[in-house]
């Protein structure tokens, strides 16, 4: 299996233990297209573009991707209720930083087959709505790099 298939794996059974109650995102690209209990508390891995980083080694290829990882958190509030929806602010930043938190302590990942790979926290887009037709969402991405070697012989 690639590094990049390995580094995947680790990075969405992370983000499922860290954040319990959430569920994946069948659509974390086109969020608007998911169902309300997706978007109620979800998450979801874009994979973003790619890089030649480099930083070859004799028979490898080094990469630098772009991962995206979405939080989305459905909001409580009416137009004019201001606390309500700052307290759901909250709520999407600290499984934001949960997410962070956990990943920065040690940014690297184990794979199996020996080796590893970089993850690190680039930034984020700021938080986001999403409407439907009687639902209020609020939606995060979290941009990373991830660094990885893939073999070539």
């Amino acid at each position: 299996m690639s590094k990049i298939s390995q580094s995947l794996t680790i990075i969405k059974s992370t983000v499922a233990t860290l954040l319990t109650n959430h569920v994946a995102l069948s659509n974390p690209y086109e969020t608007d297209e998911c169902t309300e209990p997706e978007l109620k508390l979800g998450y979801g891995i874009i994979i973003g573009p790619a890089s030649n980083s480099e930083r070859q080694i004799c028979g490898k290829l080094s990469v630098k991707r772009e991962i995206g990882i979405v939080i989305t958190r459905k909001y409580y509030a009416n137009e004019l209720d201001i606390e309500a929806k700052e307290d759901a602010h909250k709520l999407i930043l600290e499984d934001m930083y949960l997410v962070i938190k956990n990943f920065e302590a040690d940014p690297t990942l184990a794979l199996s087959a020996g080796g590893t790979s970089t993850f690190k926290y680039v930034g984020d887009d700021g938080l986001d709505t999403i409407f439907d037709d009687k639902d209020s969402f609020f939606k995060i991405e979290l941009s990373y790099t991830l660094e990885y070697f893939e073999n070539l012989t």
